[in-house]
């Protein structure tokens, strides 16, 4: 009981200096972002400011390229107007009391009405023509005085002002300042864009073009920053003279103009007493300039709310990050102490107490070392599992290199010296000398095989990984720079200074000797893919996926072969030969039942293709899939039904895209076309009756010879037994082996008549090897046995043999 009391004071004492450690560690922990937290704030209004002078400029730009947009239209109604060679004969001939020059105006009045204002910134457009003082517009045509007086009357400009604004005498291309119209009982300001006329006339002007825009809609686009900041919008022309403004102080930028500088986007000035934020752009087009300006109380209103509520925040989680120290530093402390009352729970059990948790805890962890050494031993007795999974994912680049150290590779026993590697591939394409079934067993020990033959006849240091049931790959660490020997390096006569050259063709002079052994030792047959070498780890999966690509060229070059991957990769991208002209011609000798033709130039398209060497896999599958797709055009063109060219159930696609080599999709599209052309030729009705009487004349020549059957007829007259069969039927009622049978027969009974004949020599004169299969065909088709056959003969003769008288 003393001992329980005295270990657990001991234990108090222990929580007290942990949980004060733990809390003057959350409270330092806590302090320490709150400072950086203070250091921030005094950034936030300078941060506030940028942030604001970019938004502003950023809706700025927006205004002006939407105005520039609008002005890019108005410019092209005003080109596609001035150019009007109407318009260009009445500024040169116009007479207002011709009656030509008359008719001339009202023909351009319509024109104009025809174009339309699309453009919502245009209030009016007209051409006032300054020889007749006429302007004339959409509407109506009438003299300058009326129109500025009754239509369009400016309130603040005479009519006589609104004329010399319009037209200067000189040349000239500029919008005006807005002035406002008097609009029945409103008012509406408008901004006036003159262009003089000709426009390729510098001196005699004799008219101008203008338009009219309603401010309104300019000032509609400003709005959104109106509302965001509460500033004013200015608009200046090429000669900073103002076009339009928003601002209710017309002297604003008058009063900045000494301390203005518009070289700068964005800026603040300082005007009656209160800091003024300036943002403005400048338009290409016509080289006006937007003036955004706001008060900068409205961004720093802002700012000192922050700041305040962000002091407030400080105090609160000053205070609440106290009260939660303390809670973590006692939450965390439970688990502590609840780790060491398991590890004295279980010490009891063992019979060991311990007064002090550290040592406690240093036991427990020497312990612990203890089991990590035996797991550790387990593991390397799982080393070459793990070796195989490493090099397989190394090999497939699906490890980052410069995450394997040294001790790992030490582990599995791989010691890269050198620093150039290569990938082979290997596909085992036969290998029926070792298997007698599809065991994985016997797999294993064809890949043991290639792994240790490999091994020993390549240079330099190789690694085999298992793939698949039948692929190897072997990962081969080639002679070369050492890594870390650059004494060597430099030496010429050092053997690891070979160049990659050397090492190249060594490694391709090897892989195929290792091929030509496997093959004559074991009765192997493989393919082999090489990469080029690479000269780090990093660049393992890209060796990876070069043997690959040279794998897939197994399809055109053929199995039992060494493919390099330096021999493939320049092999560009080709469309394959299959044009529309020879498509129809193949056709055509289908539909003809011309197999013999059909096959010569099915050679000839293997020939230019698949032959030249330059022929993708990819583009190869698709050459005879397309060929395949010429076949279903046939059976559609014939009508012929699937079945009596493909057999029950096969899918010729699947068919040709399981060939492993171009050759096998060759010949496999050689067998359907001949199909087709068999099937033609035995469809037509002149042609059955032909082929039938052949059928005859050829059996009747050769009925007595024993290999005389179906199939040899088939063969000799080029067609599929199914289909000769079928011919044959149809034009005589029987099959082919009865009449053979019959005729057999009947030639049997003509030699039967010959007693010094015996059995066995009529049966090979009429077809059969042996007396037995005769008898009994006889048998089947006279009732008797050919003996009996030749008694009632005999007996008929004699009987018939009476002397005379």
């Amino acid at each position: 009981m003393n001992k329980f009391l005295s270990r657990k004071r001991s234990s108090t004492t222990m929580r007290r200096s942990i949980l004060i450690t733990l809390l003057v560690s959350y409270i330092a922990v806590l302090i320490l972002p709150v400072g950086i937290a203070v250091i921030l704030y005094g950034k936030i209004e300078s941060i506030l400011v940028e942030n604001a002078e970019r938004s502003n400029l950023a809706l700025l730009e927006q205004v002006k390229q939407t105005m520039d947009s609008r002005l890019k239209e108005m410019e092209l109604l005003s080109r596609q107007i001035v150019l009007n060679p109407k318009l260009q004969w009445l500024l040169g001939n116009a007479d207002p009391d011709d009656l030509q020059s008359q008719h001339r105006f009202v023909e351009f009045q319509n024109e104009l009405s025809r174009y339309q204002k699309d453009n919502h910134f245009i209030y009016e457009f007209f051409i006032y023509f300054a020889g007749s003082g006429t302007i004339v517009s959409s509407a109506q045509k009438t003299d300058a005085n009326t129109f500025f007086r009754d239509i369009v009357p400016f309130k603040e400009q005479t009519p006589e002002e609104m004329i010399k604004a319009v037209f200067p005498g000189r040349s000239i291309r500029a919008y005006l300042p807005s002035a406002p119209i008097q609009q029945g009982m409103f008012v509406k300001r408008l901004v006036i864009y003159v262009q003089s006329l000709p426009i390729d006339e510098n001196r005699d002007v004799k008219g101008s073009f203008v338009i009219l825009i309603d401010e309104q809609q300019i000032r509609d686009l400003h709005t959104q920053i109106e509302l965001l900041n509460k500033g004013d919008i200015y608009i200046l022309d090429e000669n900073k003279q103002v076009v339009l403004s928003t601002g209710k102080d017309e002297n604003f930028l008058s009063g900045l103009e000494p301390q203005l500088n518009l070289d700068i986007t964005s800026n603040h000035y300082a005007y009656r007493g209160s800091d003024i934020m300036l943002s403005h752009t400048s338009s290409d087009l016509n080289g006006w300039t937007y003036i955004s300006a706001f008060p900068l109380d409205v961004v720093m209103g802002k700012v000192n709310r922050i700041k305040a509520l962000a002091f407030l925040l400080l105090l609160v989680c000053l205070a609440a990050g106290t009260a939660l120290s303390c809670l973590l530093a006692y939450k965390n402390y439970r688990p502590i102490r609840a780790v060491v009352g398991d590890i004295l729970r279980r010490k009891r059990l063992s019979g060991q107490i311990m007064s002090d948790e550290i040592e406690l805890i240093r036991s427990t962890l020497i312990a612990s070392f203890d089991e990590e050494r035996q797991l550790k031993q387990t593991l390397e007795r799982q080393a070459p599992v793990m070796m195989a999974n490493f090099l397989t994912r190394l090999i497939k680049g699906h490890l980052d290199p410069l995450t394997i150290s040294k001790p790992n590779l030490d582990f599995m026993g791989i010691d890269f010296v050198h620093r150039h590697f290569a990938v082979l591939l290997i596909d085992i394409d036969d290998c029926r000398v070792l298997i007698n079934g599809d065991l994985e067993k016997e797999w294993a020990f064809v890949r043991f095989i290639i792994a240790n033959v490999s091994c020993d006849m390549l240079p330099g240091d190789v690694y085999p990984a298992e793939l698949d049931k039948n692929r190897v790959a072997l990962l081969v660490n080639v002679p070369g720079v050492p890594h870390a020997q650059p004494d060597t390096a430099d030496a010429p006569d050092s053997p690891e200074a070979d160049s990659g050259d050397f090492n190249r063709h060594t490694l391709q002079n090897a892989a195929g000797e290792l091929k030509r052994l496997l093959e004559q030792r074991f009765g192997m047959h493989l393919t082999v893919a090489l990469s080029e070498t690479c000269p780090s780890m990093e660049e393992i999966g890209r060796c990876y996926r070069e043997a690959l690509f040279a794998l897939d060229y197994k399809m055109v070059h053929g199995s039992n072969h060494v493919i390099l991957y330096e021999r493939v990769k320049h092999l560009k991208f080709k469309y394959y030969l299959y044009p529309m002209e020879t498509e129809v011609q193949l056709m055509n000798l289908a539909k003809s039942g011309d197999w013999a033709g059909a096959e010569k130039l099915l050679d000839q398209l293997y020939a230019m293709n698949v032959e030249a060497g330059s022929m993708t896999p990819e583009m190869g599958r698709c050459l005879f899939i397309d060929m395949l797709s010429t076949i279903f055009k046939l059976l559609h063109t014939l009508k012929m039904e699937e079945g009596v060219i493909f057999k029950d159930g096969e899918d010729p696609v699947k068919t040709i895209s399981s060939c492993a080599t171009v050759e096998e999709m060759h010949e496999q599209t050689k067998l359907l076309y001949q199909a087709v052309c068999t099937h033609v030729k035995a469809g037509r009705p002149d042609r059955g009756e032909k082929l039938y009487g052949m059928i005859t004349r050829y059996i009747g020549e050769r009925f007595q010879e024993s290999t005389l059957s179906l199939t040899t007829l088939a063969d000799h007259f080029e067609l599929t037994p199914q289909h000769l069969s079928a011919v044959f039927k149809k034009h005589s009622g029987q099959t082919i082996t009865d009449f053979i049978t019959a005729l057999r027969m009947e030639y049997a009974k003509k030699m039967l008549a010959d007693p010094a004949l015996t059995l066995s020599a009529v049966a090979q004169k009429v077809g059969y090897a042996t007396d037995v299969g005769f008898i009994r065909m006889f048998k089947k088709y006279e009732g008797i046995t050919p003996g009996k056959y030749r008694e009632t003969m005999e007996i008929g003769g004699k009987q018939n043999e009476t002397p005379a008288g």
